[in-house]
């Protein structure tokens, strides 16, 4: 199959921000006087703000707690890079395919992100968890990143680090394409087209098509 289209997570996928994460997940649980539970990290990685707010207890809005982890992570923006090989590889896709996002992030956290390592510019649709009505692990945000791109399911390569974005590209009937160059992620999932053990390797399929 010739793919047209490669849409990317981007926690774990494009970006590197287990330590921004960390940093700013250990401030705020300390900021409400909650403890820090040893599996609290990993577990909320790929969750959207209201399913990190539920299982950490959160007691806040959710516009509170999404200001104050913003706050939080622009003082540690500076920590955040991308994974080696990804914007040679994200150079290499856009002068040929169509490219996107599909994350969990909100909009504002996303863009200061993306600006500051310089590839906002890189992708022509950018789904955030403000984006559309349901969140991954929910098709919605997939195929309206598809949509908006005017491509298709059938010639859409949807890559990522997660169960989390696995169970979207499922739901969607997508290809998926498993990014296995962060060693911070879950790793032991079954559902996926492609195992991508470093960025080249997304170009390697891609010129091979």
């Amino acid at each position: 199959m010739q793919y047209d289209t490669f849409i990317f997570d981007v926690d774990g996928t494009l970006v590197d921000s287990k330590v921004v994460y960390e940093k700013v997940l250990s401030e705020l649980l300390s900021s409400y006087n909650l403890p820090h539970r040893k599996n609290d990290l990993q577990a909320t990685f790929a969750m959207t703000v209201e399913e990190q707010m539920d299982y950490l207890g959160i007691p806040d809005t959710v516009n509170n707690y999404q200001a104050k982890w913003e706050r939080l992570a622009m003082i540690h923006n500076a920590d955040m890079q991308l994974f080696p090989g990804i914007f040679k590889m994200l150079n290499t896709l856009s002068d040929n395919v169509k490219l996107g996002i599909v994350t969990s992030q909100r909009q504002t956290e996303l863009s200061n992100n993306l600006e500051a390592l310089k590839i906002l510019d890189m992708f022509q649709v950018i789904i955030t968890a403000d984006s559309t009505l349901h969140t991954k692990p929910h098709p919605l945000p997939l195929l309206t990143a598809i949509n908006q791109l005017k491509s298709s399911p059938e010639s859409t390569l949807y890559i990522g680090d997660s169960l989390t974005d696995e169970s979207t590209a499922k739901a969607a009937h997508v290809a998926f394409g498993f990014a296995l160059w962060d060693t911070f992620s879950n790793h032991n999932y079954q559902n996926y087209n492609y195992c991508f053990h470093t960025p080249n390797d997304v170009t390697a399929i891609f010129k091979t098509k």
